[in-house]
């Protein structure tokens, strides 16, 4: 990702770019030129992409569902719309935070998201990341829609990647992924969290993600 200062795209670019998109006609960019509700790119959450050194021009090049899913989480934090977080995505980067060493297997991130022990008896807990922990603070995801979800945020053209939250190889069979503490974006999010009620917690991942 560009450092906020080398990031000159307009929203008109960011527009032209939408319209332009190979599946510009989709329900999904629909939903994000609309510029209305979670899904909307709008000229604040240009201007907050800008601010949290995410280039729009980068994003909009990813699949639709992406595309729309990025829009919303960047809308989330803006807004502090806690609901509008879906529960993949914050269940993910929670567990990542966590993490010792702030990184986890892709297996891992499936197993401890979708709150499931594998048939080998495995839980997908690792040191200090518990889904016991996890399940209490985000709602569940469907076992039959994590492994599409779970891709849509860190698979290869996963749209944490695409906004510089999380590092992951691409095209690797024992992906890692890692966060990155250190961008506006996680930063936002984890503080979102930390500081939330426990109201406000119950409300993470009332949007699925599907």
């Amino acid at each position: 990702m560009q450092n906020v200062n080398t990031i000159t795209t307009t929203f008109a670019h960011g527009i032209a770019a939408l319209r332009a998109h190979y599946n510009a006609g989709s329900k999904d960019i629909q939903a994000v030129l609309s510029g209305r509700g979670k899904f909307g790119y709008t000229e604040q959450i240009h201007a907050a992409m800008v601010a949290h050194s995410v280039d729009p021009l980068e994003l909009f090049a990813l699949p639709q569902k992406q595309v729309k899913r990025a829009v919303q989480m960047v809308h989330a934090i803006v807004t502090k719309t806690y609901k509008d977080i879906d529960a993949t995505t914050a269940c993910g980067l929670y567990a990542l935070n966590l993490s010792p060493d702030d990184s986890l297997t892709f297996d891992t991130l499936h197993f401890l998201i979708a709150g499931m022990v594998r048939t080998d008896g495995a839980t997908g807990d690792v040191k200090g990341v518990q889904r016991s922990r996890l399940g209490k603070m985000f709602a569940k995801v469907g076992i039959n829609t994590v492994s599409t979800q779970k891709s849509r945020s860190w698979g290869d053209n996963g749209f944490c990647q695409a906004l510089g939250v999380t590092f992951a190889p691409v095209r690797t069979q024992d992906r890692v992924v890692t966060l990155n503490r250190e961008h506006p974006l996680t930063v936002a999010f984890l503080k979102m969290v930390d500081g939330a009620t426990d109201a406000q917690i119950a409300q993470i991942g009332g949007d699925k993600g599907e």
